[in-house]
């Protein structure tokens, strides 16, 4: 299956004319145009880390010096 062959089955699918095609046959056209890729696969080289967990002490104790430091 190539893009345009996968952009045709998914715009028949969109205008209503599903039922000539399998949901396996649709996954492979989403697969084909990118849509259906996991997002671990295109994400950047910068973001490919989870973003650290902070208990809400450290969140509270945050807050409290931003908010004490916009007062003065």
């Amino acid at each position: 299956m190539t893009y345009e062959e996968a952009k045709e089955i998914l715009d028949q699918v969109r205008m209503g004319q599903g039922d000539a095609f399998s949901p396996l046959v649709i996954h492979l056209a989403l697969w084909h145009t990118g849509d259906a890729r996991p997002h671990e696969t295109v994400r950047s080289t910068r973001v490919d880390t989870e973003i650290p967990a902070e208990d809400w002490r450290a969140w509270s104790r945050q807050r409290a010096i931003m908010v004490g430091g916009s007062k003065a």
